[in-house]
């Protein structure tokens, strides 16, 4: 269970250690430095060009606006990084993890390169079409429990996704870069 421990601890050490540096809430967005969000020109009057700043593909995975975003993060990250893991080697899951990252911030860099984006769920949606193609490829190898597990835990991710989309209308929400990060891995 490499990947998931390490990648867990590490997207929320980053976090609650940037709060602790900075003395900010836990409710807020940590850490709250602009050169960790992605977004490729910024709006106007600025309209600064960050288009060369590679680093922001995957510090932007980092940054969560606050306490809630980074929970349910992590609640989906384990529960599907955790049965992954049992299949695939952790560096397999790492690669496909940042790939997915680096790829969905190609999507965001060609179709709204004026939108702030922060928050590691791209890869984690990621790791949930891997999750279901994995099912479907392998159907005849898993037993029932396993599947029902799979469409379990599927479905608890993605009904997730969609309440926190109507609950949380404040927010910018990227339905379609986690739909993105799902359909291309």
């Amino acid at each position: 269970r490499y990947f998931t421990i390490i990648m867990g601890l590490t997207i929320i050490g980053f976090y609650f250690i940037s709060a602790a540096a900075s003395g900010r809430s836990i409710d807020s967005m940590n850490p709250h430095n602009e050169n960790y969000y992605l977004f490729f020109v910024s709006t106007w009057p600025k309209c600064n060009d960050t288009r060369l700043q590679l680093w922001r593909f995957i510090s932007s995975g980092f940054v969560h606006a606050n306490f809630v975003h980074i929970f349910f993060n992590m609640l989906n990250f384990y529960f599907i990084s955790n049965y992954l893991e049992i299949y695939y080697h952790h560096l397999v899951l790492l690669n496909l993890f940042l790939l997915t990252r680096i790829s969905t911030c190609f999507f965001v860099y060609f179709s709204s390169p004026y939108v702030v984006y922060i928050g590691c769920s791209d890869g984690i949606f990621g790791l949930l079409g891997s999750l279901l193609s994995h099912s479907i490829l392998n159907y005849k190898e898993l037993d029932r429990f396993e599947l029902t597990t799979i469409v379990v835990v599927s479905f608890f991710v993605l009904g997730l996704d969609i309440v926190w989309y109507f609950i949380e209308s404040s927010y910018q929400f990227s339905w379609s870069l986690h739909i993105w990060s799902m359909v291309t891995y």
